[in-house]
């Protein structure tokens, strides 16, 4: 995967310092796929797909200033095909790519 974006939405509950949410949204991601066969006849294929993201998290306010948080996120892209004409001519390659990431983050307010 050569980038991967976002834009989301969260809807959650607070209860003092603590926030619990969902989130959800639109992801933009760009994958290369390299088939290679021997002696070393290989070709590259790129793909730009927009997908879809959902997940979970916590945000807690450590002080009025800084917050830390941790959310679990799931991506979803459309499948698609690869065809070669290079490395293995008349061959097919399906993709469908998902990924499934933890993440942990801080923000300071000025």
């Amino acid at each position: 995967m050569n980038f991967q974006g976002s834009l989301r939405g969260r809807l959650g509950y607070a209860f003092d310092r603590t926030l619990l949410y969902t989130t959800a949204g639109a992801a933009i991601g760009q994958f290369e796929y390299k088939y290679t066969n021997w002696p070393g006849v290989s070709e590259t294929f790129n793909k730009t797909l927009a997908g879809f993201t959902g997940g979970a998290g916590v945000e807690h306010a450590v002080t009025d200033y800084l917050t830390l948080r941790a959310e679990y996120r799931f991506t979803a892209y459309p499948r698609f095909w690869n065809n070669s004409v290079i490395a293995f001519p008349g061959a097919s390659g399906t993709q469908h790519a998902r990924n499934h990431a933890i993440r942990i983050g801080a923000s300071y307010k000025f």
